[in-house]
């Protein structure tokens, strides 16, 4: 069941398949690596061309909108906590 939940997973996040889905303010939920940023709202999107090699896929940028911690408590920006 894993395997199958993996294989369908990498299938749903090629770009050509997520890209008719990344409507403005469709809610999202954000992940980087083990960072889990919580949910945000889109607020635009754009392909990044790959000048270096030309059979690289082209690269999806969101946009979005999250709520995080405090400049003044934090120097760099982190999660913010939803207590």
């Amino acid at each position: 069941m894993n395997t199958l939940k993996d294989k369908l997973r990498s299938i749903l996040h090629v770009p050509s398949k997520i890209l008719q889905f990344l409507n403005i303010g469709r809610v999202i939920k954000l992940v980087d690596g083990n960072i889990d940023w919580g949910y945000g709202v889109s607020i635009n999107f754009h392909r990044k061309d790959n000048k270096k090699s030309k059979n690289e896929e082209q690269t999806q940028v969101v946009d979005a909108m999250v709520r995080i911690k405090p400049k003044k408590d934090h120097p760099i920006f982190k999660p913010a906590d939803y207590k």
